[in-house]
């Protein structure tokens, strides 16, 4: 499979490249482009089995209200699984900037990613551990990695979630952070196309 995934490789990072491009070329709200970041790499699926990946969420920091907000996630059997099970809708888990024994926070303010294999990390102080851990189950993960990056003057984030813990760590990172470079130059582009 590793040869497969080889020479599949290159199609798909050029495949994803051309669905965001098109994404900010086309889309009439940020909503939109937000969407298709969290579900653009499981166009696909074989890729993204491969990969592992169950979940992609994208989160943004509120620098007035201090807070990381949720504002898309995957549309994927992990995903809906997690909403199932979550006590709390998804917009309305906000985590403040500065707790840093959340490691999403503690990602954005280093600027260097974290990962877990427990969701009370990803989801403290807004959930307790018990909840974060029964949304985990439901959503049949394993290991999580965040990503932080800078667009313009806006710090975000990006989970990628992992129905198993990855059997290559090099090429998850590879992955994650291809992608994560992907999506900082589509918010800062079109952020200043929205400028012009």
């Amino acid at each position: 499979m590793s040869d497969g995934f080889e020479v599949r490789e290159k199609e798909y990072y050029k495949h994803l490249k051309h669905l965001l491009k098109s994404s900010r070329d086309n889309a009439g709200l940020k909503n939109d482009i937000y969407q298709t970041i969290v579900d653009a790499p499981f166009y696909d699926p074989l890729v993204a089995t491969y990969l592992e990946l169950g979940i992609i969420v994208l989160l943004l920091v509120d620098e007035e209200s201090h807070s990381i907000n949720r504002v898309a996630l995957s549309n994927t059997v992990h995903a809906a699984g997690a909403i199932k099970t979550s006590e709390k809708l998804f917009r309305e888990i906000k985590i403040p900037l500065n707790y840093e024994k959340n490691i999403i926070s503690a990602a954005i303010i280093s600027g260097h990613g974290r990962h877990t294999e427990d969701w009370k990390d990803l989801f403290v102080p807004a959930l307790s551990a018990s909840s974060a851990r029964f949304n985990q189950a439901g959503a049949g993960i394993t290991w999580s990695l965040v990503e932080p990056f800078v667009y313009g003057n806006h710090r975000a984030a990006v989970i990628f979630s992992f129905f198993n813990t990855p059997s290559s760590v090099k090429r998850t990172k590879h992955f994650t952070s291809t992608y994560t470079k992907m999506l900082a130059k589509l918010l800062a582009s079109f952020d200043r196309d929205q400028m012009n």
